[in-house]
């Protein structure tokens, strides 16, 4: 009775802890082989050599999880194509073991490229395009009002500021996921939607922003409003998966953060009309 007892509270304490028990790459396989069943009337047991069926195998991982078994490339393509036309399956199969390295190097490597990408298209087209060439005659002329500097000078500026940015980008990434990653699972915990730790929220969204960061080589609209749009969705489909929860949850602690910066933008802009009413009327009367 004793053992039976301490059976039943082993089953009950494991189920009850489940969140607390330590998160894996895959489900763990079961040591517990089922019995063969003994033929009523003699011959063999079911399966002919009286040996159990072999488990069904178990859903492969998004390729960036089998990085040492597909290589660093092949894992870096696969994963971009799994997560932006197989957001679905990928994230309802992607880990939880609370490791932030491996999504966060995925993210890092695609928004370098972008800072990268972007910076050499906003040179090029302020090189090349007249309306690229009036701007920098207005800056030069508002900076020429403050403080004494040659256009060339100017030019050298304008022309370190990319190489900056694209220097100081891997950094900023890193911070922008963090910060990213924990409004979203705040808000996610305030809808009722966060059935996972803040581990998955990060996972999930840092393997959305690096997938669509490579919009970034398409010119002009390619990172707005193509990825920004389609990072929107997947966002929404990824934490739908990976938390286990509702796709309004999820929809709502990725949509909202975007309202509240429109709303705060919208607001901006009608003080900085109110300011300019009255000047605005005296030209006017």
């Amino acid at each position: 009775m004793s053992d039976a007892g301490d059976r039943h509270g082993g089953q009950w304490d494991s189920h009850g802890q489940d969140e607390e028990r330590p998160l894996r790459w895959a489900p763990e396989e079961s040591s517990q082989q089922p019995e063969p069943t003994a033929p009523l009337f003699g011959g063999e047991p079911p399966g002919g050599s009286g040996e159990p069926p072999p488990p069904p195998p178990l859903p492969a991982l998004p390729s960036w999880e089998r990085l040492e078994e597909e290589g660093f490339f092949r894992a870096l393509f696969l994963t971009i194509k799994e997560v932006l036309s197989e957001p679905v399956e990928t994230f309802a199969r992607m880990p939880r073991e609370p490791v932030l390295g491996r999504p966060l190097l995925f993210y890092v490597i695609f928004g370098t490229m972008a800072a990268v990408v972007s910076a050499l298209y906003n040179m090029a087209w302020g090189g090349i395009s007249p309306s690229g060439q009036a701007e920098f005659q207005e800056l030069y002329d508002r900076f020429s009002q403050f403080m004494e500097i040659s256009p060339d000078a100017l030019e050298m500026i304008l022309f370190l500021s990319p190489l900056v940015a694209i220097v100081l980008a891997p950094f900023l990434i890193i911070i922008k996921a963090f910060i990213w990653s924990g409004v979203v699972h705040l808000l996610l915990m305030l809808f009722g939607g966060a059935n996972h730790g803040y581990e998955t929220t990060f996972r999930t969204l840092c393997y959305v922003l690096g997938a669509t960061a490579v919009f970034a080589f398409i010119p002009v609209c390619g990172q707005f409003p193509i990825g920004w749009i389609w990072g929107i969705v997947c966002s929404i489909i990824g934490l739908t998966q990976s938390h286990e929860t509702s796709s309004g949850k999820a929809a709502a602690a990725v949509l909202v953060p975007y309202l509240f910066c429109c709303f705060c933008i919208g607001v901006g802009m009608i003080m900085m009309g109110l300011a300019f009413l009255p000047d605005l009327l005296s030209a006017v009367w």
